[in-house]
């Protein structure tokens, strides 16, 4: 019996004991042996209960950690990739690229392990970092192929964007680079846009906006070539997406300039495509006074292989050069 329970039980039996004594006064009986107890007796008793209450044990608040604080707990408890994914926080863009590559290496068996084995759907604390790493290491074929794996078991994030989200992010924002500095962003921004029907809208129509940009690329390149039959053959294919674009987006597409003109050059138009023109550029940039990317509202993730993504750096455009593991 606790001391507590105790202390209530002896007030309990003093108050009958003061009842019983009343009781036989009132019938003329003689005075019972036990005393009455007083109102001060009855105070100082239930302060006594209340004192020993609040000396109850508690549980301790949690310490506050620092980074090295934080990584030694981890590695003690039994966390090692919690511990070193830790220990990447602070560095250069350059040393954490290397931690990267390092850690990607060091569990690729685990992650190949993971998925070939039979409890895929339990929530695996090291494989959405890995996919996220891939990124950041170049490989973009198996970051695709690795973020579909992991989306379709039930992965979580372990950044405020989802891993679809990430991808489709990720590819568009490269693509957009790519196509701006005339260079191919094939096969990779076909196979993510496959899954334009999958997306939010702002992200499906900046992919047909994407495909329609790069089809003006590959006009401005077969006018150079003298074939103006694979020329007009790449316009309407532009002109195509650039139509569904603006469906799916009205006017945030950002697409009405560059519509307006690839059906002036489809129609023999004097004006030419190519550089003089700047189709991709200003094309895009001239409707709405909108950035290149989604839309003005969301948020700004790293778009080049080789960046960095982790919870300090998201938000952040960092370019940097793409390292293959």
């Amino acid at each position: 019996m606790s001391k507590i329970r105790e202390v209530q039980q002896r007030i309990e039996e003093q108050f009958a004991a003061s009842r019983a004594l009343e009781d036989k006064k009132r019938h003329g009986r003689t005075s019972p042996a036990t005393v009455p107890v007083s109102k001060l007796q009855q105070v100082r008793l239930r302060n006594e209960a209340r004192e020993e209450a609040s000396r109850a044990p508690t549980e301790p608040p949690p310490p506050v950690l620092g980074k090295i604080g934080a990584i030694k707990a981890a590695a003690e408890s039994g966390g090692y990739f919690e511990a070193e994914r830790l220990a990447l926080k602070g560095l250069t863009l350059e040393a954490k690229r290397e931690g990267k590559l390092k850690l990607l290496v060091k569990y690729r068996p685990h992650v190949e392990s993971f998925f070939a084995s039979a409890n895929r759907t339990v929530a695996d604390p090291i494989v959405p970092w890995y996919v996220i790493w891939l990124w950041d290491a170049g490989d973009i074929e198996a970051f695709i192929s690795l973020s579909r794996q992991a989306e379709a078991l039930g992965q979580h994030s372990p950044i405020a964007t989802p891993i679809n989200e990430f991808r489709w992010r990720k590819i568009s924002e490269w693509a957009w680079e790519e196509i701006k500095n005339k260079r191919s962003p094939m096969p990779y921004l076909e196979d993510v846009f496959s899954e334009a029907d999958d997306m939010p809208e702002s992200l499906s129509g900046f992919f047909h906006k994407l495909m329609g940009e790069h089809a003006v690329n590959l006009a401005d390149a077969a006018g150079e070539r003298g074939d103006e039959e694979q020329r007009q053959d790449c316009l309407s294919t532009a002109e195509s997406f650039f139509e569904s674009a603006q469906e799916i987006r009205g006017e945030k597409s950002g697409v009405k300039t560059i519509l307006a003109k690839v059906k002036k050059w489809i129609t023999g138009g004097t004006e030419k495509t190519g550089e003089n023109a700047s189709p991709t550029v200003a094309g895009s940039q001239a409707d709405s006074g909108e950035s290149a990317t989604m839309d003005n509202t969301q948020e700004a993730a790293p778009g080049s292989p080789g960046g960095s993504n982790d919870e300090e750096s998201v938000g952040k455009n960092i370019d940097s050069e793409v390292v293959p593991i």
